[in-house]
């Protein structure tokens, strides 16, 4: 038996039927002209062999009705791999609209909480050939940094694939439900552990906390940015529909933006983000005043720590929804950025992931019921108006049965007043991007999809303009050669699109100009000798 520490079963406690907590995947993977396998029969071998390296697999929850603790993860390996492992195929002709389409479906229906929370779906039929492969975990097992460990065992890393000894099971497959004896020791025991581990952190506690307090009065008296989330369409109640949608921007011209900016990448996404939902908005006519909340995950977990949980909080950012131009946009996001990464450095390292508290699931359940019946996030301020999500992924190509990966796209989890969810992961020279909605937020994220495309067309010609020389109609004024005696045609020969300049040169050169209308002159007025002009 382990404890599900408050964070991860925050995910349980926050679950309903029209808002399933489950994190999910959609692998895209090239055809391979020499296999003539079952690729579901194989696949369904494939991860029986390897059910035992990964603890979500073969683990189940055990709850107790009146418990105030949070639930128990028991063993069990007695699978019932029709309802794990299961097998889909696409109408003709197989497109990329009707895969996205399907995998809506199948994200719209929560997991099955008496077996292990996970599902795995193979999809075939797909007009370039080859599968995808959608597999949908629920987010009380991991975040996204244990997701990219599992991905290591979940396919292989060559096409030659990798000999993994299946489980060896002695007797009993199927640990017993504890009684409510074990459920109350088991959640005691694990409550002392805690405290114990919150007194030896109290002078950190202590110290961050006044740091906090340092930072907020500087935050009252200088404000940088804003505080709260302005309301939305996007910022509703939301019903059980998903929408989903996928782009990929090429992964070492976005870094060669972002270095040319001076920025990270993870600022750019936020970025184009901003700007695909400004331009939503502005379609909508309901573009708020003051900028758009980012919802932006931050990982915890330290460097080669593999446990299958969740390490990981949310930071608030500003997208800069106000501003129109990216590289404007870009640097606010930034600073905004800045602002929240030095929040969570004061309290980074006095956190208790596994923290729980006698109640929680009676609390917190209770809420999350209230928020479903009365649709109070339609009335209620948002906390945020959209996630935004950059994981880091892998640099080289991943194989499963021989077959190369050609994608991977996240599809993540929209919520009751935060219905719109934007997740980037990167794959070799890929980033993958999936959007995902509630349909009553967002009825159609290809619009959004569309919208993140053009922002980026517009953020590669501005840096390109930032990055051209400087051309002849930079040239000061000071700086154009004027003659004592001009010819006639001087006018003529003025290298410049400025305006002013043109107007000068002509007044000089007595060259008519159709942008400026010269001024009546007297047959009987003599011809002055030229002046020399004065400097400017």
């Amino acid at each position: 038996m382990a404890n599900l520490s408050t964070m991860d079963a925050t995910f349980l406690y926050n679950e309903t039927p029209e808002t399933p907590m489950h994190v999910a995947g959609l692998a895209i993977f090239k055809p391979r002209d020499d296999y003539d396998g079952n690729i579901f029969e194989d696949y369904r071998k494939f991860i029986a062999d390897r059910v035992h390296l990964i603890s979500y697999l073969h683990r189940r929850l055990s709850t107790s009705a009146f418990a105030p603790f949070d639930p128990i993860w028991i063993e069990d390996y007695d699978l019932d791999w029709d309802y794990h492992i299961r097998h889909n195929a696409l109408p003709k002709p197989g497109n990329r609209k009707q895969l996205n389409e399907l995998v809506e479906r199948l994200h719209a229906v929560p997991l099955d909480r008496k077996r292990p929370l996970w599902q795995f779906y193979v999809i075939e039929g797909l007009e370039e050939g080859g599968f995808a492969l959608f597999t949908k975990t629920h987010h009380a097992c991991l975040d996204g940094g244990a997701g990219i460990v599992t991905m290591n065992i979940l396919y292989d890393q060559s096409p030659d694939g990798s000999e993994v000894a299946p489980p060896n099971l002695h007797g009993q497959t199927r640990q017993p439900e504890p009684d409510w004896v074990q459920h109350l020791r088991e959640s005691y025991s694990q409550l002392l552990k805690q405290q114990v581990k919150m007194l030896e952190n109290a002078p950190q506690m202590l110290k961050a906390m006044e740091q906090l307090t340092h930072k907020a009065v500087d935050d009252i008296l200088h404000p940088k940015v804003p505080k709260t989330a302005p309301r939305t369409p996007i910022n509703v109640s939301i019903g059980r529909e998903r929408s989903f949608s996928t782009l990929s921007l090429p992964l070492s011209e976005v870094k060669a933006l972002a270095k040319a900016t001076g920025y990270k990448i993870n600022d750019v996404v936020m970025m184009l983000s901003g700007g695909a939902l400004r331009r939503y908005l502005e379609r909508l006519g309901d573009l708020p005043a003051e900028p758009l909340i980012g919802g932006v995950p931050a990982s915890l977990r330290k460097a080669g720590d593999f446990k299958m949980n969740n390490q990981v909080v949310l930071m608030l950012a500003s997208l800069a929804t106000t501003e129109r131009d990216p590289i404007e946009r870009l640097k606010a996001v930034s600073e905004s950025m800045t602002e929240a990464k030095e929040r969570l450095a004061l309290v980074k390292d006095v956190i208790h992931l596994e923290y729980s508290y006698i109640g929680a699931p009676q609390i917190m359940q209770g809420w999350t019921r209230f928020m479903n019946a009365t649709h109070a996030a339609d009335q209620l301020p948002p906390p945020m108006n959209v996630i935004v999500s950059n994981v880091p992924g892998a640099p080289s190509p991943w194989y499963l049965l021989g077959h190369e990966m050609a994608n991977y796209f996240p599809v993540s989890i929209p919520n009751n007043g935060v219905g719109l969810n934007i997740t980037a992961q990167s794959y070799r020279d890929t980033l993958d991007i999936g959007i995902v909605s509630g349909k009553a937020a967002v009825q159609q994220t290809d619009t959004i999809s569309e919208m993140f495309l053009q922002e980026y067309a517009l953020f590669k010609k501005r840096v390109a303009a930032m990055e051209a020389p400087t051309d002849k109609a930079e040239t000061p004024a000071v700086e154009v050669p004027i003659r004592k005696a001009p010819s006639k045609n001087a006018a003529t020969k003025a290298r410049t699109s400025d305006p002013a300049l043109q107007k000068t040169a002509a007044k000089k050169s007595g060259a008519k100009n159709p942008a400026v209308k010269p001024k009546a002159t007297r047959k009987s007025a003599p011809r002055q000798p030229a002046t020399k002009p004065k400097k400017a």
